[in-house]
């Protein structure tokens, strides 16, 4: 990197800083229209996005609850195609979320141990299904997640 750009990053740090940073009491008493911090091309580029601008999230979906291939999100599109509304068998429940796994993430998920991979995904399931922040993507969709360890049953239910 040139000694030029280093110079120009350095500054585009500083006004980036100086236009996150709130004033101090101390700055505010003392209004300077000659020193304001001109917004930079990094911050314009966030305020002109459509999500930005509206001020609000785009409400997350059962498909984008989880981070994409995980298993937990395996698991909340599995319960969902099994049908919403229904409590359905241990067996059934594992059975799809190996098919929305496919093969190849299925293989990488049992590559430690093969053995343990339904009790690893039964206790996904169980996880995704907690009322602390590992059921709160869940919920923030509407849903929420039902168990019977005794009937060995699990379904996906609107909130």
């Amino acid at each position: 990197m040139s000694k030029a750009t280093k110079t120009a990053a350095k500054v585009n740090k500083a006004e980036i800083f100086r236009a996150v940073v709130k004033p101090t009491a101390k700055a505010a008493s003392k209004p300077q229209a000659s020193k304001a911090a001109k917004p930079t091309k990094d911050a314009a580029k966030v305020a002109a996005t459509p999500q930005k601008a509206a001020g609000a999230e785009a409400k997350p979906t059962l498909h984008t609850a989880f981070r994409e291939g995980s298993n937990f999100a395996a698991c909340t599109i599995a319960l969902a195609n099994l049908g919403v509304g229904k409590l359905h068998p241990f067996d059934a429940v594992v059975a799809e979320v190996k098919k929305v796994m496919g093969r190849e993430r299925m293989a990488e998920f049992t590559k430690h141990d093969p053995k343990t991979a339904d009790k690893r995904i039964l206790t996904n399931l169980t996880t995704i299904g907690r009322n602390d922040h590992y059921g709160d993507p869940i919920r923030a969709c509407g849903y929420r997640v039902e168990r019977d360890g005794r009937k060995k049953v699990q379904g996906l239910f609107k909130a």
